[in-house]
């Protein structure tokens, strides 16, 4: 089960798995992930899969679409479609040996989808969703916690080109991690516990489920646990889409 994407228009197709897999059978997805200097990594459950095709794109096409980004479209009617898999999957997932969940924390994020995928699954799993605790850093705010004595020989070069285009923009504006090359996301830093959280929530002896949308370097999740990684007992992520997986 999977998308078709017509001109721009995105629709659920239960007749292949192309573009995106959304098969109860072959989900979850289980990943890992790791980067030098976010400490343990993160173990990532995802509901469905990207799936690499043979045409352009990496397949994307789904969360373009629910973001509303680069012509993409899909219907209330179609994502409703969805609905029935993503329960199930998360079923599956909530039963994983490794799954343990007190609260969930939402990655922070210019558009809505990762907060209404995780109104859903706390909804499913009856847990309190806390949507604020993050917040995206500036540009200025990269900028000043940036070590430039980790950069390796081989990236200096395309990390030097990424700071000087950040040196000559506006330091206000939030910084867009996506921007960057994801094989040198590792030495930026995203994200800031949101002031106004501190003292709001106790995470001490707790398991956190952080929620994301799409799964990519996976910096973002990496960063969160790092900001957080001495408070609670186990900290796991879900994420809507997976990273990319070859038929």
């Amino acid at each position: 089960m999977g998308i078709d994407v017509v001109k721009g228009v995105v629709t659920f197709n239960p007749a292949h798995e192309g573009a995106v897999s959304t098969s109860i059978v072959s989900n979850p997805k289980f990943k890992k992930i790791y980067m030098k200097g976010y400490g343990d990594g993160v173990f990532v459950y995802s509901i469905f899969a990207r799936m690499r095709t043979k045409h352009k794109g990496d397949g994307n096409p789904l969360i373009y679409a629910l973001k509303k980004m680069k012509g993409f479209t899909i219907s209330f009617k179609e994502i409703i479609k969805f609905k029935a898999n993503s329960k199930k999957i998360l079923a599956k997932i909530s039963s994983h040996k490794n799954f343990a969940c007190d609260i969930i924390l939402v990655m922070p994020s210019s558009s809505n989808v990762a907060g209404i995928f995780a109104r859903f699954v706390g909804f499913v799993l009856k847990k309190e969703v806390v949507y604020d605790y993050f917040e995206k850093c500036t540009i200025d705010e990269v900028l000043m916690s940036f070590n430039f004595n980790v950069v390796t020989k081989k990236d200096e070069e395309d990390v030097t080109g990424v700071l000087y285009t950040l040196h000559k923009m506006d330091g206000t504006k939030i910084f867009d991690l996506k921007e960057i090359n994801t094989s040198i996301r590792h030495y930026f830093q995203p994200l800031k516990i949101n002031k106004k959280s501190v003292g709001r929530y106790v995470f001490d002896d707790k398991d956190i489920l952080f929620i994301d949308d799409v799964l990519s370097s996976g910096t973002t999740l990496l960063n969160a646990h790092k900001l957080i990684s001495s408070l609670p007992k186990k900290i796991i992520a879900i994420t809507f889409l997976s990273d990319l997986y070859n038929y």
